[in-house]
């Protein structure tokens, strides 16, 4: 049984997807995937997630350059792309959702919708992270990505 939390995040995926792709805005996006879901932490999620990662959009950009090794931002898949936004979102903004636990279900996320090797390049960037972070959560928060 899949968990609310999961629904939410890959709905969550699929609304940023929509925003980096087809050029929705992000609240249109939002409506979209939702359809007449009527759960309220299904949408309130979705919603919230997708608002936050727009709002932080350069913040998280310039976290995943950080991390990439001899690549640009402007060359990943746009699915890796979207699910380390939503990933690195999870870990810096989010207080109730542990960055384990966000990394393992980006991973998941990537195996469903991205290329063979999508999986083992996403966990590679959010272990860099996590461990480059060491725990440090606070300081996201203030807006200051790690670099």
């Amino acid at each position: 049984m899949k968990s609310k939390r999961r629904e939410a995040r890959t709905l969550a995926f699929q609304a940023l997807f929509q925003v980096e792709a087809g050029g929705h805005t992000p609240g249109e996006a939002a409506d979209n995937v939702l359809g007449d879901n009527n759960d309220h932490a299904v949408t309130s999620y979705v919603r919230e997630t997708v608002s936050g990662v727009h709002e932080k959009l350069p913040l998280l950009d310039k976290e995943i350059t950080s991390l990439l090794d001899n690549w640009r931002l402007e060359r990943l898949a746009t699915v890796d792309l979207t699910i380390l936004r939503l990933a690195l979102y999870e870990i810096d903004y989010r207080e109730d959702v542990p960055p384990v636990v966000a990394i393992n279900e980006a991973v998941e996320l990537a195996k469903k919708f991205g290329e063979a090797d999508s999986g083992r390049f996403i966990n590679g960037i959010l272990g860099a992270c996590l461990k480059e972070k060491g725990g440090n959560r606070e300081r996201d928060r203030k807006g200051e990505p790690h670099a």
